[in-house]
């Protein structure tokens, strides 16, 4: 009696983990094919499910890697998978300056951090992403802190100054 207990408890507990492992890459090849769509992704390695390429990037010298997969993949942008943070390596100092410099309004934004409404940090102009709210935020930014502004708080400073000494 107890030993048909133990073997359905391990077919359980085997069971448990290989069925939220299928259900982690069902929904990745769901959420590729819908993703997909849009402009093709640049050439790069086949990524293993849940993995990535994680194995294929040398950890010290990363940079040798995305060096070979250039020559491999025939081209200045390479596109691989590191867990589940997809990447996108620019081989090019011409081609991270376009993209990076000279159009990085298309390009580039600040992260999303879940944790910051929680804390309470999501009125932090550090973590507001670009658009309109963040211009209004960095023009009063500017007007309050550039160099001639920062003198009209110049005579509260010296009193609060003052009053620190003598307390």
């Amino acid at each position: 009696m107890s030993c048909q207990w133990s073997t359905s408890y391990t077919r359980v507990a085997l069971l448990i983990p290989a069925s939220v492992i299928a259900a982690d890459v069902i929904r990745r090849l769901v959420l590729a094919s819908r993703q997909r769509k849009g402009f093709p992704l640049p050439p790069g390695p086949t990524p293993v499910p849940l993995l990535g390429n994680l194995f294929s990037v040398d950890a010290e010298n990363p940079w040798k890697t995305y060096t070979e997969w250039k020559a491999t993949y025939v081209g200045e942008i390479v596109y691989f998978r590191l867990l589940d943070q997809e990447l996108v390596i620019l081989n090019s100092q011409s081609d991270a300056s376009e993209m990076l410099e000279k159009r990085s309004q298309i390009y580039s934004d600040r992260p999303f951090i879940a944790s910051a409404a929680p804390y309470g940090m999501d009125c932090n102009f550090g973590l507001t992403p670009y658009g309109d709210h963040w211009r209004l935020c960095r023009r009063i930014f500017h007007q309050t802190f550039r160099a001639d502004a920062a003198l009209t708080f110049r005579p509260m400073q010296l009193r609060r100054a003052r009053q620190m000494i003598v307390n």
